[in-house]
């Protein structure tokens, strides 16, 4: 980005230039768009492509049915000898053209009726700098803020409100207008309450769908067992059975829902249409009981497994009253132990402790503590992810002012360079949108410092594990117990999930690297490097590839790097543009 930049001061720039940048970082779209480059391309791996592809059986392994409609067919023979093409495919690749997305957002970005004159490349650099909301590599994303939530476009929304207040646009050749940005953070901050009812509306629905696609996979299990039994030739099984609802419609043999007892057709006695009512009416109250029944069947099993079995099973067998009363109190104790939350993903020959991030912490209630769907979210959060106290409203301030100090920082980096090598966000989470206040106020300032050297730069990003990436003297500070900066590195940390459902979508709670501690433990190991070890952590060079169909060609290679240079001093540049 540095090297595009340089081009764009001289004044024999050629505006037609097409850039090509390479990697998957969603970081490489909004630096495109904010070189205001015409022809601007990213080349990026399409990590979907294996998913694309037709998928396989897992019976049989051919192509063209899933495992549940598997016949047992013999594979079809493909070419004379059913030869297998061995070639591996190449790796596919696809282009992002930033072109098109600039159209896109110029007809998204239109205000009607706006009192000042639209200029697509400012409301373009507003976009990026409002997509800093969501998260991005330096802070973390606003609470209320999702990019899987339609956070940018709530964010574009609250935006296009404004632009009459506002007077003007937010950023400026990549500096903010802060009185501006309050007008944003006003707007967002009167949604914020909703958002998070809405957020807990959609989980609480998604949940309820796991759980029916759960019961209903087990009724067709268990279906398909008595299906089986139907098969063999009983009194009661139906020669075809009729069409359901759902998978399975007209197939033959299939069996009944299950917990549903058969009757003889005509069977209009009392007892009958009283259990009928009564299947109806507690239906719910019925499946309930069922899966209680099997969370406690398991944890006896679970139990008797865990301890002397053999003598429990053999007691319940022989009916003995003595030894079967301890065993009965045992299954008592197991079930009670189980919370009721999770009876219902204790399946048949699952004993796996769930792992934190598994999916049945979806159903965990106590996975949100802070409860932001419910009134005093904001005293929560403070008190539990920052550990003060809620009523220490200085100390929300203070987050408030480092996240907007972090804002300026980042647009300054994407836009102009990198304006501190010392700066950085000093918390693991974001404040809300109602916490910042007189933003408008705020004097930003950053000193410029210097970057680590790449030993330095490792040392403050890379686990013990990693260890074998440096030299072996720096790998001690890292595993040693008396090494000063030992708390640095940590071999195990807790990972708040902060109401998700993954552990990797969850807040790693590391330690921040304080850069005094780091940068003195370094200087007492330089004594012990190799000559080829300190070469490796000297600053390196820039490398300028060109092709010899450029028009510049000549002209680098003889001013430049040839050893024959026309002239013993190179032209100064020319003057910035104003």
């Amino acid at each position: 980005m540095e090297f595009i930049r340089s081009q764009r001061i001289s004044s024999e720039y050629d505006p037609n230039t097409r850039h090509v940048i390479y990697g998957l970082d969603a970081d490489l779209i909004m630096l495109g768009l904010g070189t205001h480059e015409p022809h601007f391309r990213v080349l990026r791996e399409d990590v979907f492509a294996k998913e694309a592809r037709a998928k396989t059986c897992k019976i049989c392994g051919q192509k063209g049915h899933r495992a549940e409609e598997c016949t047992g067919k013999a594979k079809e023979k493909q070419g004379e000898f059913d030869e297998k093409d061995n070639a591996s495919p190449l790796k596919p690749f696809v282009w992002l053209h930033v072109s098109i997305l600039r159209e896109y957002l110029e007809v998204e970005l239109q205000v009607s009726g706006q009192p000042f004159k639209f200029e697509l490349e400012r409301a373009l650099d507003d976009w990026v700098f409002m997509c800093f909301f969501v998260g991005n590599d330096f802070l973390p994303h606003l609470p209320s803020l999702e990019i899987r939530e339609n956070g940018i476009d709530t964010l574009i929304a609250v935006w296009k409100d404004n632009i009459p207040l506002m007077e003007g646009y937010v950023t400026k050749d990549g500096t903010v207008d802060l009185k501006r940005v309050q007008y944003i953070l006003d707007g967002l901050a009167k949604q914020e309450d909703q958002i998070f009812r809405n957020r807990k509306r959609v989980d609480d629905r998604r949940e309820q769908n796991n759980k029916r696609r759960k019961l209903e996979e087990e009724a067709r299990a268990a279906s398909g067992s008595r299906g089986d039994h139907f098969a063999s030739g009983g009194l009661d099984s139906p020669s075809i059975a009729p069409a359901g609802r759902g998978r399975g419609r007209g197939v033959p043999n299939s069996a009944p829902p299950p917990m549903i007892p058969l009757f003889k057709p005509g069977d209009v006695s009392k007892d009958t249409k009283k259990m009928n009512y009564d299947m109806v009416m507690n239906r719910e109250g019925i499946r309930k009981a069922n899966l209680q029944n099997k969370s406690a069947a398991q944890a006896l099993k679970a139990q008797l497994l865990t301890s002397s079995s053999s003598t429990a099973v053999e007691s319940v067998g022989n009916g003995s009253k003595t030894d079967a009363s301890p065993t009965l109190d045992r299954l008592s104790t197991a079930a009670s132990a189980i919370p009721l939350k999770r009876k219902a993903d204790i399946i048949e020959g699952d004993e796996t402790p769930k792992t934190p991030g598994s999916e049945s912490e979806a159903e965990d209630p106590d996975r949100d503590p802070v409860r932001l769907w419910e009134s005093g979210y904001r005293e929560r959060y403070y008190e539990q992810k920052f550990h003060v106290s809620p009523e220490d409203i200085e100390f929300r301030n203070k987050v408030a002012a480092s996240y907007v100090e972090g804002l300026c920082w980042v647009l300054l980096y994407y836009f102009q360079g990198c304006p501190s090598w010392t700066w950085y966000y000093p918390y693991h989470y974001a404040p809300f949108a109602q916490d910042f206040k007189d933003v408008g106020a705020l004097d930003i300032k950053f000193e410029k410092g210097k970057p680590f050297k790449p030993f330095e730069q490792l040392m403050g990003v890379l686990p013990a594990a990693s260890k074998h990436a440096l030299p072996e003297p720096f790998q001690k500070l890292m595993t040693e117990e008396d090494s000063e900066i030992i708390d640095f590195y940590p071999e195990s940390f807790p990972i708040d999930l902060n109401g998700k459902k993954f552990a990797w979508q969850g807040v790693a709670l590391l330690p921040f690297i304080d850069e005094k501690r780091l940068l003195d433990a370094a200087a007492k190991i330089y004594p012990k490097l190799s000559a080829e070890d300190i070469a490796r952590n000297a600053m390196g060079h820039d490398f300028l590839y060109c092709a010899d169909r450029n028009p510049m060609y000549d002209d680098i290679t003889t001013q430049l790097y040839h050893k024959r240079q026309i002239s013993d001093v190179c032209p100064p540049p020319p003057p910035p543009i104003p």
